[in-house]
């Protein structure tokens, strides 16, 4: 995860992590993703007053960083590298949306239709059920959890989960470093803008592997080489 790219950033680099309040307390934990972002940004606001500032997410994180980089642009703040890693765009369901949305079911060809068909009619009732029941969280978090912290981080799970689904993509007036695995999470329709047309300028860049090796060797390397160049190149900016 996260750890592996830290370790391997330059030295010069300051890297600060921002924890969910919820794995404290998951009474306290947010409800949306503009909450949890107001909440991060006060955070940072007590470590560096003023920007330009850096901010990078996977997956999940990745809204949250957007949703950042958004309220800090309005707030007259200045962001200097925006990275997103495995993060599609949530836009408007409006019709430009839909019609999209057609046009790449359309290019993804009779294999691509009838894994989809396939995926909505088994998959679909399985990640539900595994969302439910959120059996991956006891394994990852192992024996030195109990079974009362696994049930807070299963109940956390769950109200991020709704969050992100709730969440909205709106067009942010910068730049965004969009990285992504050539290997698309099952059920997704294929996307070569994966989702952020309109909404921004993506510069992307395509690893091998799939969603959970973007983080690990021999991606990571170049992963970080990129995120190093660019944040030096913001910082030069400033």
């Amino acid at each position: 995860g996260y750890g592996n790219m830290v370790a391997k950033m330059d030295s010069d680099l300051p890297v600060y992590g921002l924890q969910a309040l919820g794995l404290k307390d998951v009474e306290q934990a947010h409800n949306s993703i503009p909450e949890m972002a107001s909440y991060y940004i006060s955070l940072i606001k007590q470590v560096q007053p003023s920007g330009p500032y850096m901010l990078a997410g996977w997956c999940f994180g990745g809204l949250i960083a957007y949703e950042m980089a958004q309220q800090m642009v309005a707030n007259g703040d200045k962001i200097g590298f925006l990275g997103l890693i495995e993060t599609w765009g949530q836009p408007w369901h409006d019709i430009r949306f839909k019609l999209h949305r057609i046009k790449n079911l359309i290019q993804w060809g009779p294999v691509g239709w009838f894994k989809y068909a396939r995926y909505k009619v088994f998959g679909k009732s399985r990640q539900d059920r595994d969302i439910r029941q959120l059996d991956f969280i006891g394994r990852a978090a192992g024996e030195s959890s109990s079974a009362q912290e696994i049930e807070s981080m299963k109940k956390l799970y769950r109200i991020n989960y709704k969050a992100g689904m709730e969440y909205t993509t709106l067009p942010y007036p910068g730049q965004v470093h969009l990285f992504m695995s050539e290997v698309i999470i099952e059920g997704i329709i294929p996307d070569p803008q994966w989702g952020w047309s309109g909404l921004t300028e993506i510069l992307p860049k395509v690893f091998t592997g799939n969603h959970a090796n973007i983080l690990k060797p021999p991606n990571i390397d170049q992963l970080v080489e990129i995120f190093c160049s660019e944040i030096k190149k913001a910082n030069q900016d400033k």
